[in-house]
């Protein structure tokens, strides 16, 4: 009998530690129910501080990440049960911008905890879940104080629309969708009558940022060009926003009131650049390009009004010929590392991070302890002087018979 007993331990032991064949080998830790993986590690040298909750921009293209109906691993046809986690395994919130599921597309900005500059940081993408459920939060991607997320991603209508809570949709009067942007889709304007219509608001009085990507088509006329503005007085003399383009001296200029700043940056025709514009609750304003600072001034005086603020125009005047892609605004001012760690992810998206080789959940066959008694690998154990074990291949169970 106590030979029986040691029997049963053995028997519960191997249950325990030898039977889940069907868990994953692999090592990335599989969420219930995804059955594929990648890992995404950020170059921390490309990430100019620490942060905590940093959107970044995730754009790949690659035949596995094709919907299932196209020979890819994505289960469903919108992208939905893409799933990105931390390394701790806590779910990230993610706004899907573009998915083609017919040549595994997609843009996808992900709001990551913890983005160090100190170590690289590594973030799981996981795919092919039963789970119908959306794995996106937009709303949760963007943080309360960025007041305007628009991607120019729009491929028909006219509006070009917010992506947080605010809702703070622009008009499309005149201007182009087209598909190919620094990021996605874009707006191309003619220089002749197409702009954006945001209304009125009055953010710039205030602390704030606004920043997006432009590419200035061949300088034509005029040779002052509103690529962003808003009127600050009645009389229109100054502006309480405006970058312009001035095509004559290839530079840009921030206005601010009656104060202003220009670039030392050359701008070339025919190029994307990223530019922001910054102004703290002490009125300091700050002006980069390429995640560069070109100067800063004290803004001017800004008046209350009830102007709008245009992209590509100001007051039927000043048209902007070229294409200008991902707008925000915020109701603080950006740090000049978070603006420059934004260029470095949104102008070169493969290097800033390195995409590991897909893992899949190893599904396994599930072994029982009586086909591996009738393997013979445990037949020492079952020898005792009162009972023996008989295998039932039909049964594929174990029953004990006095000996």
């Amino acid at each position: 009998m106590k030979r029986l007993l040691q029997l049963f331990t053995t028997l519960i032991l191997v249950n325990i530690f030898i039977l889940p064949a069907s868990e994953s080998q692999a090592a990335l830790p599989f969420p219930k129910g995804w059955s594929y993986g990648q890992t995404i590690t950020v170059d921390h040298t490309k990430v100019a501080a620490n942060f905590t909750n940093f959107v970044i921009l995730i754009n790949l293209t690659n035949a596995i990440l094709k919907d299932v109906t196209n020979g890819g691993h994505i289960a469903q046809s919108d992208g939905g049960d893409i799933r990105f986690e931390n390394s701790s395994n806590v779910k990230l919130d993610h706004e899907i911008e573009k998915y083609i599921a017919t040549n595994g597309q997609l843009v996808a900005w992900v709001k990551v905890d913890i983005l160090s500059s100190n170590v690289d940081t590594v973030i799981n993408m996981y795919y092919g879940s039963t789970d119908p459920n959306k794995q996106w939060n937009i709303t949760n991607t963007w943080e309360s104080r960025a007041k305007m997320v628009c991607h120019f991603n729009e491929t028909l209508g006219d509006t070009n629309y917010d992506s947080t809570t605010n809702a703070l949709n622009g008009t499309i009067e005149g201007a182009s969708l087209i598909t190919t942007g620094k990021v996605d889709g874009a707006d191309y304007f003619d220089g002749i009558n197409d702009r954006v219509n945001y209304g009125s608001f009055d953010y710039f009085r205030s602390t704030h940022t606004i920043e997006y990507w432009f590419y200035a088509r061949t300088p034509g006329s005029p040779s002052w060009q509103s690529i962003s503005a808003k009127f600050a007085t009645a009389s229109s003399v100054y502006y309480n926003h405006r970058i312009r383009f001035q095509s004559s001296s290839s530079t840009l200029i921030l206005n601010a009131g009656s104060s202003n700043v220009s670039s030392s940056l050359i701008i070339q025709s025919n190029t994307w650049y990223h530019v922001a514009a910054t102004r703290t609750p002490a009125n300091l304003m700050s002006f980069y390009i390429n995640g560069s600072l070109q100067g800063t001034t004290i803004a001017g005086e800004l008046y209350a009004t009830a102007a709008n603020f245009y992209f590509a125009d100001v007051n039927n005047g000043a048209w902007f010929r070229g294409t200008i892609d991902e707008a925000r605004l915020y109701t603080r001012a950006l740090s000049a590392a978070e603006i420059l760690t934004q260029y470095n992810n949104q102008n070169s998206p493969s290097t800033f991070y390195s995409v590991g080789a897909e893992q899949r959940l190893n599904k396994g066959t599930f072994i029982s302890v009586c086909e591996l008694l009738h393997q013979g690998i445990f037949h020492q154990l079952l020898i005792s002087d009162r009972f023996r074990f008989t295998f039932l291949s039909w049964f594929k169970s174990c029953i004990i018979f006095p000996l």
